[in-house]
């Protein structure tokens, strides 16, 4: 081997090293760079959690949804039990609709409460070791006699004045479903002193049944609820309290994340409330009949003290008012909608609907935004279309510009009314493959978990709400309408109605497998 040799040229030696004042300064560099690179990726990485604990949110809440729709009532923090004469907190009621029926049917054999751990129920943010629950369910100040005050209750009681089965239809009809809080995080660390110990999602309930849950304490910390009990003294920190000592410590919301824990709505919206958030929101928030919680003033004695001072304002006034209460921007809450719509499509029918109205010889006609139009109370226009015409025939066209806000995308302000970007994957392999073919759930070969049926096109390819057109998937080229539909990414929905910002440099190969139904690719799992 022939060895290197110095440079002739006086003066210079490749053989030399750095100097001290060079590798001071390249050091000085890095430093900088350092200050710079570190936190935009600790955000990235933040964001991300955040993202993943908010989906995990809206599918719970679209689980409850599901369950309200089967059984009439909103689960409980304690429900009859799939095992003969046990009692199951409201985690172990919603693995049916979370597609854990596997974990559902091995505990209503009896058998030993199983150490799984279920990803939907814990948040990246929160340390896990154990299959442990990041998420509680608003009960309220705990009590079935106070109904009033909160969402899930014993639901095991049946009758009589402290009766627990509470109907969605009950509180839309009063306060709202949009404005009465359904699941919070409950996973921060506490304090030194007093840890909160996250519980497992599968921890028994005690088997006595009675009308009022056991208290807020270290011990109760197990239940996965969050409400209002005592006094909050003045201005207490209500999100992410670190008073050990402040009624409710156990109670309240607690996360990992910055400033911030995420939460969910009884219309399956998720948002996030804001650690400076005051309680007088706060316990408004839990409540769904405020009227009768205040025309009641002392069986609600809890909720009247922590509401004080607001009893002139109604609900929606200050949750418009209050800017600690933030709604979730980054995923678009509209396509959530959809999604919930298109499983409420799934459940009435047992299959999605096809991509178009056709007529008899198969020529699309409309839109399966419009056939969806009765799920999303708007069956008074959908009885105006004459469904065998087509969408820019004399009549139909005049509703191009009725289109519901729900198909109006973020960013589209500005957009050309009745234009919308949701659009469902068309063409061969995908789960939309022919125009009038409705794919039903036996189809998913690949799971519907793994397979996407709904996305956020690029603002290029955004097609006239009422018109069969959509997005046609290339499966040797993915991602074209889709490139710039958003920053970092675009939203999708998958099939059993999960929400996911897909990155923008995922593998074709692993995009291509997503839209696929029935491909028989190995699982892809999107971070």
């Amino acid at each position: 081997m022939q060895r290197l040799k110095s440079d002739s040229r006086p003066g210079i030696d490749l053989r030399r090293g750095f100097t001290s004042v060079e590798l001071a300064a390249v050091g000085t560099i890095i430093a900088v760079l350092m200050v710079f690179v570190l936190p935009a990726i600790a955000d990235r990485r933040e964001a991300g959690r955040l993202t993943v604990c908010q989906n995990n949110l809206f599918n719970l809440s679209h689980a409850a949804q599901r369950h309200a729709d089967r059984h009439g009532f909103v689960p409980g923090w304690r429900n009859d039990g799939p095992a003969a004469g046990g009692f199951s907190s409201w985690p172990i009621a919603l693995l049916p609709f979370l597609e854990r029926n596997d974990v559902y049917n091995m505990i209503s054999r009896g058998d030993p409460a199983p150490a799984i751990f279920v990803s939907t129920f814990n948040c990246p943010a929160s340390p896990q070791t154990a299959p442990t629950l990041a998420y509680a369910g608003n009960c309220g100040s705990g009590s079935n006699l106070r109904r009033a005050d909160g969402v899930m209750l014993d639901t095991t009681i049946k009758n009589g004045k402290a009766a627990g089965r509470l109907a969605l239809k009950d509180i839309a009809d009063h306060d709202g479903t949009a404005s009465t809080l359904l699941f919070s995080e409950k996973s921060g660390r506490g304090t030194a002193a007093d840890a909160l110990v996250q519980a497992k999602w599968s921890d028994a309930i005690p088997l006595e049944a009675g009308e009022k849950i056991p208290g807020f304490s270290a011990g109760a910390s197990m239940y996965a609820v969050f409400g209002i009990t005592g006094t909050p003294p003045a201005r207490q920190r209500i999100i992410n309290s670190v008073t050990a000592d402040a009624p409710g410590f156990f109670s309240q919301p607690s996360s990992n994340h910055p400033d911030v824990a995420a939460v969910a709505f009884c219309d399956g919206r998720v948002g996030f409330l804001h650690d400076t958030l005051d309680g007088r929101v706060y316990a408004q928030l839990l409540s769904w009949d405020d009227k009768a919680c205040r025309a009641s003033a002392r069986l609600y004695s809890t909720y009247v003290t922590w509401t004080a001072g607001y009893e002139t304002l109604k609900k929606s006034d200050y949750i418009q008012e209050v800017r600690a209460i933030q709604e979730v921007s980054a995923s678009d809450d509209n396509l959530r909608q959809i999604a919930l719509v298109m499983q409420q499509y799934v459940y009435n029918h047992n299959r999605f609907p096809s991509a178009a109205i056709c007529d008899r010889d198969g020529k699309p006609l409309l839109s399966w935004r419009v056939a969806i139009l009765p799920f999303i109370d708007q069956g008074e226009l959908y009885n105006q279309f004459h469904l065998d015409e087509p969408w820019d025939s004399e009549h139909n066209k005049q509703f191009l510009e009725k289109m519901p806000k729900i198909f109006l995308s973020t960013g589209q302000d500005g957009a050309k009314p009745g234009m919308t970007r949701y659009v469902v994957p068309t063409g061969k392999g995908t789960a939309f493959p022919s125009p009038d073919k409705a794919t039903k759930v036996v189809d998913f070969t690949d799971g519907m978990s793994n397979t996407i049926n709904l996305v956020a096109a690029e603002p290029g390819k955004a097609v006239p709400w009422t018109k069969p057109d959509d997005l046609a998937i290339d499966l040797e080229k993915p991602h074209a309408g889709l490139k710039d539909s958003g920053p970092g990414g675009f939203w999708a929905a998958f099939s059993d109605g999960r929400l996911q910002l897909i990155p923008a440099d995922i593998a074709a190969d692993v995009l291509a497998a997503l839209f696929t139904p029935a491909g028989g690719e190995p699982d892809h799992a999107v971070e």
